[in-house]
């Protein structure tokens, strides 16, 4: 199983490398690679642009968060059962099996 990662971590890094590094006759420059991949075009209308202070302050926003924090204090009972459940089964488990182990050496 291990060499079959091995190699396939190897395809892996060959298919990236050949990606990365390109023959010299394939290479274009920087202007047109800015041009393939939209950089520096904006097409953003700087007029309606919202300052953080203005989103993050809305009543809306506000009523969310304190929705989803009375929804956090409900469940947080609930998760604390949930966890102290969880370690009591593993408690009797790792009992249970220290148990069996010392009825064995006696």
């Amino acid at each position: 199983m291990t060499w079959i990662v091995a190699i396939a971590m190897i395809v892996y890094l060959a298919e990236r490398g050949y990606r990365i590094l390109i023959p010299k006759g394939q290479r274009v420059s920087i202007e047109e690679w800015k041009k393939q991949h939209h950089i520096g075009e904006t097409t953003i209308d700087l007029t309606e642009v919202k300052p953080i202070e203005n989103i993050v302050s809305a009543p809306d926003v506000q009523q969310a968060q304190q929705a989803q924090l009375q929804s956090y204090k409900k469940f947080a009972p609930l998760l604390a059962i949930f966890a102290l459940i969880l370690i009591s089964v593993g408690f009797i488990r790792a009992l249970s099996s220290w148990q069996s182990a010392t009825r064995r050496h006696h």
